[in-house]
């Protein structure tokens, strides 16, 4: 197991049996933190916590174990003249037991009943509506109320005189097209909770408009919780006001922590959806600085780091309004200098994010009436909405999320940065860190 791979979100308990589970601990406890986060909404009987469902078919299999071994004991301490007869019953209780073990396994995995698989469609593009949500089977985000926005703080608006010249220049006509594009590595998070599933029903929510592109590519899950997006390869859809289009379904299998996966994947939403605004969001496990972003459940034994993610984008050649991460752990330094050169803003997590992450619905539907909105605002949207649902949730994970104006950044933090760190290797060189 690598552990520099992204940590993974892990359950909290809180009263209710919410989704209160995270995007941010568990490194080292198996794939992505297995067995210790809970399943997404309509995902579990009865809400159980995952590290329950991971052992639910061992309960009723340790009794019969139990049981076994009982009635194999009876039938050693019986009677020679009875030990065909007692061969005989033991080997139709075992039969008996071997049986509803299978069917304990495969009812506590899912396998009664299962959801109908990814649609493996041989479209490579569509004019039309090709699959709407109300064919969904998978688990169901509940729609927060109307009045989600939770508006405590005012952004800061100032600049420093320091900062370089806007990438991006936004006419402010209300008019812009906008092209958003979300990079969706699904990974556990999907395969066992649904909750990219979920979040593409929040986008498809939202009243688009005409003036916004919202192109999203999956990949990364072994199951997808709908009878949409398929797990046999990446695909590309475009969000439509109630629904998916498909675009791509049949990409084939890469790695959605590959940089060559990401920038192919922005340059053909330039091409194909050209635009007067940009934004490049990424949705999966977070790792920060160490590890980076993803987790591929194809190829679990990598992540894309930073120095890959910085490749990825340079090759993609395209400014961004801003760069978000619905994902743990990337709002630091190391992240920031790295957007700084592709984008005005950085959107992400101090710390870790519960599984719910972003709420997508109400921030897209603001933005399209006003595609000319500046992007403080519009982060101000997504972090106010986000920490909304987070409370309405009453989830115990903390909701931090930050936008940074990364114009700021060249000219007011590396060199002290480099000071910094100049100053800590000595340190540390000297042993004196103590």
């Amino acid at each position: 197991m690598n552990r520099n791979r992204p940590t993974g979100r892990q359950k909290r308990t809180v009263s209710g049996g919410g989704n209160a589970n995270r995007r941010g601990s568990g490194l080292g406890t198996g794939p992505v933190g297995s067995g210790s986060r809970p399943p997404g909404s309509g995902s579990s009987p009865g809400g159980l916590p995952s590290s329950q469902r991971s052992s639910g078919g061992s309960t009723g299999g340790g009794c019969l174990w139990l049981l076994l071994g009982f009635l194999l004991g009876r039938g050693r301490s019986g009677s020679g003249g009875t030990k065909g007869k007692g061969c005989l019953s033991r080997i139709i209780v075992l039969f008996l037991i071997i049986v509803l073990l299978a069917f304990l396994v495969q009812y506590c995995s899912g396998g009664i009943n299962p959801q109908t698989p990814g649609n493996n469609g041989n479209s490579n593009g569509s004019n039309e509506y090709t699959e709407l949500f109300s064919d969904f089977s998978g688990s169901t985000a509940a729609a927060p109320s109307s009045d989600l926005a939770y508006r405590a703080h005012e952004p800061d608006y100032t600049v420093s005189p320091l900062a370089r010249e806007k990438k991006t220049q936004n006419a402010a006509s209300g008019n812009e097209i906008f092209t958003i594009m979300v990079y969706m590595c699904g990974s556990d998070l999907e395969s066992r909770s649904g909750l990219a599933s979920d979040d593409l029903q929040e986008m498809a929510r939202a009243d688009l408009g005409k003036n916004i592109n919202l192109i999203v590519e999956t990949g990364g899950a072994k199951q997808w919780k709908n009878n949409i997006v398929s797990s046999q390869g990446n695909q590309r859809y475009q969000v439509v006001n109630g629904g998916l289009r498909a675009l791509d379904r049949n990409m084939g299998k890469k790695s959605m922590v590959e940089p060559a996966t990401l920038s192919d994947f922005i340059r053909y939403c330039k091409k194909e959806f050209p635009a007067d605004r940009y934004a490049l969001i990424f949705w999966d496990h977070g790792g920060g600085s160490i590890s980076g972003f993803g987790y591929d459940e194809h190829y679990p034994r990598d992540s894309m780091t930073l120095d890959e993610i910085d490749q990825a984008l340079e090759l993609a050649g395209c400014d961004f309004d801003f760069i978000g991460f619905d994902a743990c752990l990337m709002a630091s330094l190391e992240t920031a200098l790295v957007a700084e050169k592709y984008a005005d803003y950085l959107i992400a997590s101090e710390a870790v994010e519960p599984g719910a992450g972003w709420y997508y619905t109400s921030w897209l539907t603001e933005l399209a009436n006003n595609t000319g909105m500046s992007t403080v605002d519009i982060g101000k949207n997504i972090i106010d909405s986000y920490v909304a649902k987070i409370q309405q949730e009453a989830l115990s994970t903390p909701a931090t999320l930050s936008l940074v104006d990364l114009s700021e950044l060249a000219g007011t933090l590396p060199e002290t940065f480099k000071r910094f760190s100049q100053a800590t290797s000595e340190l540390i060189a000297t042993d004196n860190y103590r």
